[in-house]
């Protein structure tokens, strides 16, 4: 499935901030699809990047209401980690998020959303 990021329309977030050493602020919200799929949800980030950039890096600094993410730039994924919920304590490595429909608190409402990048 796909998500869909809509860039913040308030003041300096409205465009991507600039950091320093080639570092780029992106500051906006995900809509979030039906479903989870396998490897993650379809995400292009580079259209709100800078033109003419190529994305390298990218850490996403916002939570996606408690689950960790991670932007996969080479297939323009976006992959969700959460605890494994079989194991015996929460010392343990985490495991991608199952394929299947979303919990309504993910598809509720707009998910803020923060990512550092560089080009």
């Amino acid at each position: 499935m796909t998500m869909v990021y809509n860039k913040s329309v308030s003041g300096q977030a409205a465009q991507p901030i600039a950091l320093a050493g080639g570092y780029w602020m992106l500051i906006g919200t995900l809509t979030v699809s039906a479903s989870y799929a396998a490897g993650g949800d379809t995400l292009d980030l580079t259209p709100f990047f800078p033109a003419g950039k190529t994305i390298r890096e990218c850490v996403i600094l916002s939570p996606i209401r408690s689950l960790n993410a991670e932007y996969d730039i080479t297939n323009k994924k976006l992959k969700l980690w959460t605890i494994n919920p079989a194991a015996a304590t929460s010392d343990v490595a985490p495991v991608e998020l199952a394929a299947a429909a979303y919990d309504a608190d993910l598809t509720g409402s707009a998910i803020p959303f923060v990512a550092i990048m560089k080009g």
